[in-house]
């Protein structure tokens, strides 16, 4: 989801063009996919309580309800911070379309930002698995979650999300042959899709980014 809150501005990761030059002198393939789309960037939103909500929002749906939920949500919560969103009634947040199940989650999400389990400074100081591990412990937050915080949020430089169904399937298109695709079960294409992302460390998160660009033409933010 592309809408962003009002107040905070996407910040463009200091690594990036470091990055780009990196991966277009390693990669080939790449290299084509960095010239194509240098006119855009990955940034990252310094929001973590907003993506968080906004990625519980988004799971198992479709981007256009999603988003059409997401401006219901940012409207009924004008001030989205934790304490406000707490606050909410469980039927004023039903009203922007949300299950109860995702009501759970969101409220989940409060409180370990009220309790403190979640701070920008204290995120900032944990390693890439460390973080995962903290967000994967909230209701409704999972791995695939916790790595689009990583690099939408924090911007970390050398994240893949390896079963993130866009990456896996530009990665197909790109570098596989389809004789190689019909040969390989599930686990050794997974395998080879590790091996070929190390190339890219420690910018993984440049090569997802332009991965996830080389499918679809507008600038991929979460």
């Amino acid at each position: 989801m592309a809408d962003v809150l009002a107040g905070v501005t996407p910040v463009l990761p200091g690594w990036w063009k470091e990055a780009c030059e990196e991966l277009s002198k390693r990669d080939e393939k790449m290299a084509e996919l960095i010239n194509v789309y240098s006119h855009t960037a990955l940034t990252s939103v310094q929001d973590p309580f907003g993506t968080l909500i906004r990625s519980v929002i988004g799971q198992q749906i479709s981007t256009k309800a999603a988003q059409t939920i997401w401006r219901n949500f940012a409207a009924a919560c004008p001030e989205m911070t934790p304490q406000r969103v707490a606050k909410k009634h469980r039927r004023t947040l039903r009203s922007c379309g949300l299950s109860e199940r995702k009501i759970d989650y969101i409220l989940d999400i409060c409180r370990y930002f009220l309790e403190e389990k979640i701070t920008f400074e204290l995120l900032e100081g944990m390693s890439e698995q460390e973080i995962i591990d903290c967000l994967t412990s909230i209701k409704g937050v999972g791995r695939w979650t916790a790595e689009m915080f990583l690099i939408f949020t924090l911007g970390r430089q050398n994240v893949f999300p390896v079963a993130d169904l866009g990456i896996i399937k530009a990665i197909e298109k790109l570098y596989f042959s389809a004789e190689e695709l019909q040969a390989l079960d599930a686990q050794q294409k997974q395998i080879k899709i590790l091996k070929l992302s190390e190339n890219w460390a420690p910018y993984k998160t440049a090569a997802s980014w332009f991965l996830w660009r080389s499918l679809n033409n507008s600038p991929v933010r979460y």
